[in-house]
């Protein structure tokens, strides 16, 4: 409680001095009646993430979108200082993503965002226009995928071991890099993408007996633990995306323009949902584009 009090009140020192301008005081009002879009220009780069954070004091879920992938990890190593509960969302890098050291760290990126999305009753995220364009699972569908292992359980490793392939996990000799497990007798280890170290699964018969992080490359126990999370890895997250047997994404409503806009609420119920259910679809920033544009040119009698 007092940590909470302290942070609260050095939050206050930097959020305090803008709403004694009147053009912040402005925009504050301005994104509570807000219907549409909102241009605001003359802000540094190396205030933005103070501002941004600042609007509605901080509070509520945002999502920060930019062109670029540097910008986009710029922009969260700045607002982070802010609010600690921001996550990067890179987009899926397509000539890297397979590859072991390039693709698992984007998708322990990735994975970390929605974990934050599912847990968190607040948060940022933080994202490129291409990030934007990529399905995602909705939280509720991606919570259910999350497996916890405690203390005294009483599992089947075979079918334990199986369920981890499912999810995405490669089995090898030892579990030294991130989306891996390896078993050796009544012993699993298992390497989380959302976990700096792995994790040592001890059974006795079918009952879990013990629980330990323990260091890659020294084999070195560092800490016993009662309950373990797992989240599934790699393309597992393509899996959970369907909702009634199409994709989600977080980009429609954003790459929306100003007569698209006016343009959807003329539309009916049914015409609405046969767009939604096209932009749903949408894979790439092209088609997206595309949807957009047929949007802002239909013509209403």
């Amino acid at each position: 409680e007092k940590e909470g009090r302290v942070k609260r009140s050095i939050m206050k020192t930097f959020t305090e001095p803008l709403k004694e301008l009147k053009e912040f005081e402005t925009l504050c009002a301005g994104v509570h009646d807000l219907r549409g879009i909102a241009q605001i220009s003359g802000c540094i780069d190396a205030a933005k993430p103070h501002i941004m954070h600042s609007v509605n004091n901080g509070s509520g879920n945002r999502i920060i979108v930019t062109f670029q992938e540097q910008r986009a990890k710029e922009i969260y190593e700045e607002y982070r200082f802010f609010d600690p509960k921001a996550a990067y969302y890179p987009a899926k890098d397509i000539l890297f993503y397979q590859s072991d050291i390039r693709g698992n760290v984007l998708t322990a990126e990735r994975i970390n965002a929605l974990k934050m999305l599912a847990e968190e009753p607040s948060c940022t995220i933080i994202t490129t226009f291409d990030g934007l364009m990529n399905p995602m699972p909705m939280p509720e569908k991606f919570i259910q995928e999350v497996k916890k292992v405690s203390v005294g359980d009483i599992l089947n490793l075979e079918e334990l071991t199986k369920h981890l392939v499912e999810l995405g996990y490669e089995k090898n000799y030892q579990a030294e890099t991130m989306g891996e497990f390896s078993v050796r007798g009544g012993i699993l280890d298992i390497f989380p993408l959302t976990e700096d170290n792995p994790f040592r699964i001890e059974f006795w018969g079918d009952e879990v007996d013990s629980i330990r992080s323990f260091d890659a490359e020294s084999q070195r126990s560092i800490e016993n633990l009662e309950e373990i999370s797992h989240f599934p890895p790699e393309n597992r997250e393509d899996c959970m995306i369907k909702e009634d047997g199409l994709p989600v994404g977080l980009g429609f409503g954003l790459a929306m323009n100003e007569k698209a806009l006016g343009q959807f609420s003329m539309m009916t119920e049914d015409e609405k949902r046969q767009v939604i259910d096209a932009a749903r679809g949408a894979q790439t920033k092209e088609q997206m584009a595309q949807i957009v544009k047929d949007i802002a040119d239909m013509e209403f009698f």
